[in-house]
């Protein structure tokens, strides 16, 4: 009987040992915080839609920036010594010339 009690306070001082850790790990990745973030909609919503628009925001930019610079690129090819490359890049800036005035 003996034998049993402290087989039984082992095994109930290893799930307070796990149970310490795992509260300690909550609180770490402060699970609380999160849960009460969730609960509350608006704020969630909220913040979703301001993080959207800085990525459209920041997509766009990135996106008129690369575009410009292939651009660029592709002005300095045509006007290079290569010939049958910079003869079709001539024409293409062209094209895209035309496509912008109008």
């Amino acid at each position: 009987m003996l034998k049993g009690t402290q087989n039984n306070a082992k095994r109930l001082k290893r799930i307070e040992e796990q149970m310490d850790l795992i509260v300690s790990n909550m609180e770490k990745a402060r699970f609380l915080e999160y849960i009460e973030y969730a609960a509350n909609r608006r704020r969630m919503l909220r913040n979703s839609f301001i993080l959207g628009l800085a990525r459209g925001v920041g997509s766009a930019i990135g996106f008129t920036l690369l575009g410009a610079f292939v651009i660029y690129l592709l002005r300095k090819v045509a006007h290079s010594s290569l010939p049958v490359l910079a003869d079709f890049i001539a024409e293409l800036l062209d094209i895209i010339d035309s496509k912008r005035i109008s």
